[in-house]
């Protein structure tokens, strides 16, 4: 009798085991289901346009990988040494657009690696990096890949810091088909530490700016940059193109465009400043508003050149040259008054403070627009015979 109870009990433990193992081969098979389980991944596919993989393509000159790179959505970590004034190391990162639309990429930057101070300064000043293949703007179609190569090196062969931390960033945007060449607005709130039309140098970092309307390059060929090359298009389709580049008088930020235009809202474009500022090339034909546009800034040329600048559509002047200085001791002003202020309305603090800013020569056209430009700065306050009127 005993040994029959006994027989039942192994036998009830037997199905409770069978039972158990049934219940997670089902609860198992349901979750591989549902999460997509493969034999070597085991997360979900992303719905997102992202970086993939990262791979160590080539180190010369005692260059070296010191670790992993480190992926994140948009972004990588990199983790390598740079021994040698010639060290060069590349890196391919590969985009994938998971999305159900196309895709582009419109800006790619450089900064350290968060939560690393380690280094100069002003590291980030002697890292450069040449891009392949980058084509800002250009479709990344659904479910494709694009690779780009980045190589660093140090500028001017100049060894920083041999160990480089550093972070390579992407910003994505939709595909726009539009091929308007309409630079995009200033960043919300300018100050001298804002972020220069949303890239990756303030404001306060400029030494030389420069509007090149020759032509636009070739935003797939390889472009060379210290800190990034971004899209400043109103519609980000590569029309107009600004890159970050370190040089021996500082950050220089050059536009890229054929033929590209002023937004509409020009406010504050060109405020808090501290560079040399060469923007005759601008297009401002469909300018309305020009307020606050120089407002704050230091000029480090021995003029400003608005001669080629049409204003027949701007209707507010507003503290245009608000605390607008030079270096130098005499400084050259030239504004073509043919091009006509007719519609200007608001002029308040056109030139506020133009008295202190050392402009010694105003060149203007011998017309009644070149007399109301005059009358405005003699509004600023500035003693008739502080400065010379050169018409023309």
């Amino acid at each position: 009798m005993k040994k029959e109870k006994k027989s039942h009990f192994n036998l009830w433990i037997y199905l409770m085991i069978t039972v158990c193992i049934l219940s997670s081969s089902i609860a198992y098979s349901a979750l591989n289901a549902n999460l997509k389980i493969t034999g070597d991944v085991a997360i979900q596919k992303s719905n997102n346009i992202e970086i993939t993989n990262v791979k160590l393509l080539e180190s010369l000159n005692d260059a070296e990988e010191d670790d992993k790179p480190i992926i994140h959505p948009n972004y990588t970590d990199l983790d390598f040494c740079l021994y040698n004034p010639d060290s060069v190391i590349t890196y391919a990162i590969t985009i994938t657009n998971n999305t159900s639309s196309n895709k582009t990429i419109s800006s790619m930057f450089i900064d350290r690696t968060e939560g690393v101070t380690g280094g100069p300064a002003d590291f980030l000043d002697h890292v450069e990096f040449d891009t392949e293949n980058l084509a800002l703007g250009k479709i990344i179609p659904p479910s494709t890949s694009k690779t780009i190569n980045v190589k660093f090196y140090w500028y001017n062969n100049t060894i920083a810091y041999p160990w480089v931390e550093i972070k390579v960033a992407f910003e994505y945007n939709n595909y726009s088909s539009s091929t308007s060449n309409v630079m995009q607005k200033a960043e919300s709130n300018p100050s001298a530490n804002s972020y220069f039309l949303n890239g990756p140098i303030k404001r306060d970092e400029i030494r030389d700016l420069f509007f090149s309307a020759d032509g636009c390059i070739e935003s797939g060929d390889a472009v060379h940059a210290v800190r990034g090359i971004w899209d400043v298009s109103v519609n980000k389709n590569g029309s107009i193109l600004a890159i970050g580049e370190m040089f021996t008088n500082g950050l220089n930020v050059t536009f890229y465009s054929n033929n590209g235009k002023a937004n509409a809202d020009s406010s504050y474009l060109f405020s808090y400043l501290d560079a040399e500022i060469s923007v005759a090339q601008l297009d401002t034909t469909n300018v309305t508003n020009m307020s606050s546009m120089f407002r704050e800034s230091t000029s480090r040329n021995s003029d400003l050149d608005l001669m080629k600048w049409t204003f027949e559509n701007v209707t507010n002047t507003n503290s245009m040259f608000y605390n607008f200085k030079s270096i130098y001791k005499n400084f050259r002003l030239e504004m073509d008054g043919a091009k006509s202020f007719d519609k200007v309305t608001n002029y308040t603090n056109m030139f506020y403070n133009f008295s202190s800013s050392n402009i010694s020569d105003i060149y203007v056209t011998y017309n009644a627009a070149g007399n109301w430009l005059i009358q405005r700065v003699e509004e600023a306050g500035i003693i008739d015979g502080s400065y010379y009127v050169t018409w023309h």
